[in-house]
């Protein structure tokens, strides 16, 4: 994985993502959305994709959140990270520059084909034990 810009890297050896801090200070009124500047660009290996989530703390610390969590970004992206802001509070909130307000999970992707199926959609739904059962269908 290559990088250009600032890289924070983990926060503990063990941390599954990598800390995404902001590199503007950003404002951003209540209930309201911003897209927030990172200043990274990262090479991702080749089949493997990056999930861009809220560290655990933002909601709690800043009362912002993604709200396209979790963000893609795909391996042949280039530009820049940029984080899509939401404030869940009733209040402005001012975030200064360096906060880490996100994190960056890499997951490898399975090649994948999608082929057709031949047969009808009741035959579809039965290809499986649970067929087409939805929310709340598994368990509680």
């Amino acid at each position: 994985m290559f990088f250009l810009g600032t890289f924070l890297g983990k926060a503990t050896p063990l941390s599954a993502g990598y800390d995404l801090a902001i590199c503007e200070d950003v404002d951003i009124p209540s209930h309201d959305i911003v897209l927030a500047r990172t200043g990274l660009r990262i090479a991702l290996p080749r089949d493997s994709v990056g999930l861009i989530v809220p560290r655990s703390s933002s909601p709690l610390k800043w009362g912002v959140t993604l709200a396209n969590s979790p963000g893609i970004l795909d391996a042949d992206y280039r530009g820049e990270i940029k984080l899509i802001l939401l404030n869940i509070t009733n209040h402005h909130t001012h975030i200064p520059s360096g906060t880490r307000l996100a994190q960056l999970v890499v997951v490898p992707v399975l090649k994948t084909e999608p082929l057709p199926f031949d047969g009808s959609i009741e035959q579809f739904e039965q290809s499986s034990d649970r067929g087409s059962n939805g929310f709340g269908s598994s368990g509680s």
